[in-house]
């Protein structure tokens, strides 16, 4: 015998043990008489009546016995309580005494309620027995001869919900028939006197609505969705379907406890797609008793607030499945309850005052968002208010937040603003906008809104808004005419956040990485900035305006910007030379034709000796960088790629002899006519390839990333280059990375590669089902369970998804794989229940094509239920003959029965009926009874 079955055996000694000493308390006193006149004669066969046995004529009466003793002993145990006062945490009830409650609240259930509630309704007594419900005692039997009696059901009933409806804060009594047996009983004699008694029906909805007023929503989903799937006389089910549709949004945590039980989070159960696709499914359909305005409003409400908890990554996953749901039926329901909510925070266009736990959520919910795994979707969040103004909005709080979240909060471990920055990179990489950021450098100084300011609360060391009062808006204006002094130290406070904010801006495109975007920056605002220097140059503007002073103000920032962006990006802004010469001959033409316009403006108030100097070499700023940028274009390029750009390296030359007195550009034209020499490429280079390893190298990146979001759109990244057909990527590397998320902590990420596999097992069956296959064979049993059963995960996901086309060798490799699973007794059991359940899916899917390998799967599945008996120690070993029953059930409900010789069909039967007539576990017997049927209809 086992260890495990040893112990339980020493329990179960433990509680049949008489106490060596009984207190004279009225508790004990109770369960003393209890069992001597009540529960002791009930055990005899004597051959009288169970109920005669202690002196009752009938059903009726046996069961208010029950009753009175449950509300004796009820009223005693509170008494007990409420003396021993708050310090003591003892159980009124002893481990002794606790079989004998729990003995009466059977007797009550079994014969009060279970014997009295109408044929077909509630769920069966043996699904609540489950490995027992063929080994019930006598007394646990109702008499043949028994009448159903609606008015001892409420009887019962009402004596358990007496207890239930009192409010104490410590009841013990009440607290276990809530949780266990007594509370779902109650629950189904009054919707069955509901029904049997509509002249009654005002008071029983007033008394089912304070039992479930009562209980959490996560056990009333669970009880309602039992009792809907076991009850067959459907006329009973109005009132618990009703309910059961509303309960998602009647409760504050509805949506949250639908995800649990769904999910099976909380008996932490494998996540799949398949799960999140039916609470999809479920808040996709509006019941018909709300408003669409009222259910959408309660739900979205409430999908906001789970989306603000960014610690439950599953639950964030799921409701993003969800939103995608709704967006695609009508994008109009998302921007409306979600999306405007988003927005009346971030952009704050009514200038309110938001709290630190307000503006916290919007910004925990748009961390959410950006886990959906829909682009369009996030594209549509980022454009709902614009683009510019999104990004803008963030930049300004991830820019307010370094500079003045000084103290980080208590329970944050990274800096906060970082996260911002960490969002707003996010954002831009999914929908691929980079040039948000070029559109965001002429506003990089901006710490604040017009209207309205972020603020620190200085307890909690969190940010939260507040609108401007006009004395604030008055003196943030930056006034030149002020005192020197005051001018002054605005000037000074004014670069020195030039300097700061430049400083973020360069952080935050370190943190994107991203070679190319760099370049592109750094040329729009060379471009940018020489143009607006040279015009200034020229028009040699001696006033200041309050125009003039914005326009220097930007350009300022522009050459800060520069100067950092050359100091550390120079070897990305260099490495691929053809902007860079267009963008120097393009400003080449620009800055010469301001020098002539100068010049031209000049003529008439100067003498000869300036007609000479405009000779000289021409020293403005903006040439002199051009000239440099040039320059090391030259030296630092491959000589291939210079070779390549003849046409404008031509084009310079040609720009360059405009200043002939210059040695800078006289030497610049020598190297150029040196390149120029050189033999060209042969043309037709291949453009495509190089954007498709662009591609790849991106797709890479966003894979290693820190970030979730990222880590999954590189995936779809590299999915795409496959589908494409792009020679830059292979598809056994981007395998390896779908089987390398495969254990990346985050749901999001890891069901992402799931589905990922499922659609490279279809689009490329050849190469990755074989590969899918190899790993999930293992045959070493290496691999971690959690990794395996995601990999029969995103096999469950392509089995459907080839219908008819799965047959032919795939296959049958498919189901010689699952077949090895299931005969390795020594692997865990929730792997060979999941390979069960893959084989009983090809079965469904099309019994046709695995028709060959039929009666090995046959073998199998009899081969479980023959071989592999219940074991009482070990609670899992029931999970494989149930998977086993299941799929001898589909076997035979899917055409199997012409698929099989005689001989099986006739063997199968045999096993079939044997181990329906002697299985202990309901959940194994039931489909195999059902099986029975089928054989014996046949």
């Amino acid at each position: 015998m086992s260890n495990a079955s040893g112990e339980q055996r020493k329990l179960e000694d433990v509680l049949q043990r008489r106490p060596d000493f009984v207190k004279d308390t009225p508790l004990d006193s109770f369960f003393e008489n209890l069992q001597r006149e009540f529960l002791s004669p009930l055990r005899t066969s004597d051959g009288l009546n169970i109920y005669e046995r202690i002196g009752c004529q009938d059903n009726g009466e046996f069961v208010t016995r029950c009753v009175e003793r449950l509300t004796c002993l009820h009223g005693l145990a509170v008494e007990r309580e409420q003396g021993e006062g708050a310090e003591h945490k003892l159980l009124p009830i002893s481990l002794h005494d606790m079989k004998f409650f729990d003995e009466l609240i059977n007797l009550l259930i079994v014969h009060g309620v279970y014997a009295n509630l109408p044929q077909g309704f509630g769920v069966p007594l043996q699904q609540r027995q489950l490995s027992q419900f063929k080994d019930i005692a006598e007394r646990f039997q109702v008499p043949g001869k028994h009448v159903r009696s609606a008015t001892t059901l409420e009887v019962a009933s009402r004596g358990l919900y007496i207890i239930l409806s009192q409010d104490r804060a410590v009841d013990t009594v009440r607290d276990i028939l809530l949780k266990g047996a007594g509370y779902i009983d109650a629950l189904m004699g009054f919707i069955a006197l509901r029904h049997d008694r509509p002249q009654r029906q005002e008071e029983y909805d007033n008394v089912l609505e304070k039992l479930e007023s009562i209980q959490d929503t996560y056990r009333l989903l669970s009880i309602y969705s039992l009792l809907v799937q076991s009850t067959c006389a459907r006329e009973y089910l109005e009132w618990p379907l009703q309910q059961l549709s509303t309960l998602t949004v009647r409760r504050d945590d509805g949506v949250a406890s639908l995800v649990d039980f769904v999910v099976g989070l909380r008996d932490e159960e494998q996540v799949s797609i398949e799960k999140f696709d039916r609470v999809k499914q479920i808040l996709l359909a509006k019941p018909k008793s709300l408003s669409n305005v009222e259910y959408f409003h309660r739900l979205f409400k409430q999908i906001y607030t789970c989306l603000a908890d960014v610690n439950r990554p599953v639950l964030i996953s799921c409701l993003n499945s969800v939103l995608v749901g709704f967006y695609y039926k009508n994008k109009r329901i998302v921007y409306d309850f979600l999306f405007q909510r988003v927005a009346r925070i971030l952009f704050n266009v009514g200038s309110e005052a938001f709290s630190e736990k307000q503006l916290n959520d919007c910004f925990n919910v748009l961390i959410s968002l950006s886990k959906s795994s829909s682009t369009e979707l996030i594209g549509a969040l980022v454009q709902y208010k614009g683009a510019q103004s999104f990004y803008f909005h963030l930049w300004v709080y991830g820019l307010f937040l370094r500079k003045n979240q000084t103290i980080q909060p208590v329970e944050s471990e990274a800096k906060y603003y970082m996260v911002v920055f960490s969002l707003l990179n996010t954002f831009v990489k999914l929908t691929g906008d980079f040039e948000a950021l070029e559109r965001l450098v002429p506003h990089l100084v901006n710490f604040d809104h017009e209207t309205w300011r972020y603020a620190i609360n200085l307890e909690t060391h969190l940010p939260y808004v507040l609108p401007k009062s006009g004395d604030e808006n008055a003196a943030a204006d930056l006034n030149l005419h002020d005192a020197p002094e005051t001018g002054l130290s605005k000037i000074q406070q004014l670069f020195s956040s030039m300097d700061f904010a430049v400083e973020a801006f360069i952080e935050l495109l370190n943190l994107l990485g991203e070679e190319e975007v760099r370049k592109n920056i750094f040329l729009q605002v060379l471009r940018r900035w020489v143009e607006a220097t040279s015009k200034s140059e020229s028009v040699q503007q001696t006033a200041i305006g309050g125009d003039s002073v914005s326009h220097n103000l930007l350009a300022l920032v522009d050459l800060k910007l520069l100067e950092k962006m050359h100091a550390q990006f120079k070897d990305d802004i260099i490495s691929r030379p053809h902007d860079i010469l267009r963008l120097v001959a393009d400003l080449l033409v620009y800055s010469h034709s301001q020098e002539d316009e100068h010049s031209a403006k000049d003529s008439d108030d100067e003498d000869s000796e300036d007609e000479e100097a405009a000779a000289e070499p021409a020293q403005g700023r903006p040439f002199s960088i051009l000239l440099d940028l040039l320059s090391a274009t030259l030296l630092s390029a491959p000589p291939a790629d210079l070779v390549s750009e003849q046409p404008t390296l031509q084009l310079l030359a040609e720009r360059l002899q405009a200043y002939p007195a210059d040695a800078s550009c006289r030497a610049l034209q020598l190297r150029i006519r040196d390149v120029l020499a050189r033999r060209a490429p042969a043309p037709g280079a291949d453009a495509v390839g190089a954007a498709d390893n662009a591609a790849f190298s991106r797709a890479l990146a966003n894979v290693n990333d820190a970030l979730p979001s990222l880590r999954a759109h590189g995936l779809y990244e590299l999915r795409r280059l496959i589908e494409r057909g792009s020679p830059s990527v292979g598809l056994t590397r981007v395998l390896d990375l779908h089987f390398l998320l495969l254990r990346d902590p985050e749901p999001f990420v890891y069901l992402n590669a799931i589905k990922g596999l499922s659609t490279l097992c279809l689009s490329a069956t050849a190469t990755a089902l074989p590969a899918l296959l190899a790993r999930y064979h293992d045959p070493q049993g290496r691999m971690p369970l959690d990794h395996a059963l995601r990999l029969a995960e995103a096999l469950a996901a392509f089995i459907p998804a080839q219908n008819e086309l799965l047959q032919g060798p795939h296959a049958a490799a498919l189901v010689e794989t699952c077949l090895s699973k299931v005969r390795a007794r020594t692997a865990d059991a929730r792997l060979r229940m999941s390979a069960l359940s893959l084989l009983g899916l090809c079965v469904r899917t099309n019994p046709l094509g695995v028709a060959a390998v039929l009666p090995d799967i046959l073998d199998c599945a009899l081969g479980v239920l023959q071989l592999e008996p219940v074991v009482a120690s070990d609670d899992r070993t029931p999970l494989v003959r149930r998977a086993a029953a299941h799929l001898i059930h589909d076997l035979l409900s899917a055409s199997g029965l012409d698929l099989l010789p005689p001989s099986d069909l006739r063997r199968l039967a045999d096993v079939v009926r044997n181990t329906a007539t002697n299985e202990k576990d309901y959940l194994t017997a039931e489909p195999l009874a059902d099986a029975l049927q089928l054989l014996e209809g046949r």
